[in-house]
């Protein structure tokens, strides 16, 4: 989860409890807080690369990929 800290819409508290349900289940996750991000702050740059590559890094190591 990647959660901006002053979200008006979804509470960062939410990915965070969602999270450890998640691993309750046995599932991995990660969070990734954004201090004073609102929602959807990662559609603009320079956050938008910065969310896409930590997405990419994400797939990449749980399913061991290999990157060109």
């Amino acid at each position: 989860f990647l959660h901006g800290t002053v979200d008006l819409c979804v509470s960062h508290e939410q990915a965070l409890a969602f999270q450890k349900k998640m691993e309750e289940f046995g599932n991995y996750s990660e969070v990734q807080l954004y201090p004073g991000k609102p929602h959807a702050w990662f559609n603009n740059e320079p956050d938008k690369t910065t969310t896409i590559k930590r997405m990419e890094k994400f797939i990449v190591d749980q399913f061991n990929l290999k990157l060109p």
